[in-house]
This record gives structure tokens, sequence and C-alpha cells, in this order.
């Protein structure tokens, strides 16, 4: 560490090799008890926006305020960076802390997604969700579309594919149409 340091590299979990999963573990224990959970939600999830962290913190009690301290510190984590108008994790250390994540809480965050996406999630504001809705279904995909490949997120993204044909935005439908139709076929259930 200190001779990367000394080099003028900051240093990240790919510099340690076979002792990465250990950093990781290490890096975790001085994040306060109170954010961990959200940092393996966070980990499992790989990115999200500020407005979309807002929306799942209003349904998910492990998630600090979105404006609070507690959310600065998440986001000031040197393995959070912002991306693209949001944030993301390292993919190695989310990698890592995501297997963590308790099943039960996997499925709560899941759940909310799903609702965000769907635009049926009921929040204090009642505001459309268009943007919020886009970005909860590229988690989703990114979160659970490899490993967890299931019937409900490939409808999701072939039916976002039509509303997006529909809107005429024809390079946003065959994206999330191509998308659908690879997890239908790891499904073994192309319609």
């Amino acid at each position: 560490y200190e001779s990367l340091k000394d080099r003028g590299k900051e240093p990240g979990p790919e510099d340690f090799g076979r002792n990465r999963e250990r950093l990781v573990e290490r890096q975790i224990r001085y994040v306060p008890v109170n954010l961990r959970e959200a940092v393996f939600i966070l980990s499992a999830m790989g990115r999200f926006t500020d407005r979309l962290y807002q929306l799942l913190a209003e349904k998910i009690p492990q998630l600090p305020c979105k404006g609070g301290t507690e959310y600065e510190l998440l986001t000031h984590l040197t393995y959070i960076q912002e991306e693209d108008g949001g944030w993301s994790i390292q993919r190695s250390v989310a990698d890592i802390l995501s297997e963590k994540l308790p099943s039960a809480t996997r499925e709560l965050v899941t759940e909310v997604l799903f609702q965000i996406a769907d635009r049926k999630f009921q929040g204090s504001h009642g505001e459309d969700l268009e943007e919020e809705s886009l970005d909860a279904l590229y988690v989703l995909f990114e979160m659970d579309g490899e490993k967890h490949p299931s019937p409900r997120l490939a409808s999701a993204m072939t039916d976002r594919a039509k509303e997006e044909q529909r809107k005429r935005h024809f390079a946003s439908s065959a994206e999330w149409q191509l998308r659908g139709v690879e997890m239908w076929k790891r499904l073994g259930d192309c319609p």
C-alpha cells in the first residue's frame, strides 16, 4: 500500500491480487456500522443516481435518507465514484460486497426497483418517474440479469422496448429489446 502511495498511485483492490477479498473486508470494517448494509445494497446495485437512491430510501430502512451526513459519507467512500450523472461502485469491490447482502434484503431492493421500473412506486412525492424508471430497469438488469435471469425482468425489458418504440426512441428500443430477448433465451423460453 505504502509503496503504491509513494509512487503517486491511488491503491485499489485490483492491486492486491489474491488478498483482494481480505482488503475489501478490511475496508468495510472502517465504514460506520449503521451504513454497512447500505454499502452492501449499493454494491449489489452497482450504480445509482441521487434520485433513484432517494426513492429507494423511502422504502428500504437500511438506506439513510439522501441529503444527510450519512449519505455524504456513503458517496465519499473511495470505491464509490461519480459517473454519468450518478454513482458507481468499483466492480471488483461490488462483486465481493454484493455477495454479503442478505437474500431478504436483496428481494426487498429488487421489488422496490421493479415498482419504480413499472411506475407503480407509491412514494411521498407522486411525480412522474420516467427517468428513474429507466434507471431502475438498468440497475435491475445489471444487478440480476446475468446471475438471476427472470421472466419478470425479461418482460419488463421487452415492455420497455415497446414503450420506447412508441415514443420513436428507436435506439433505446433496440437496446432494451436485445436485452429482453437475450434474457428470454437464457431462460429457454423466448416468446
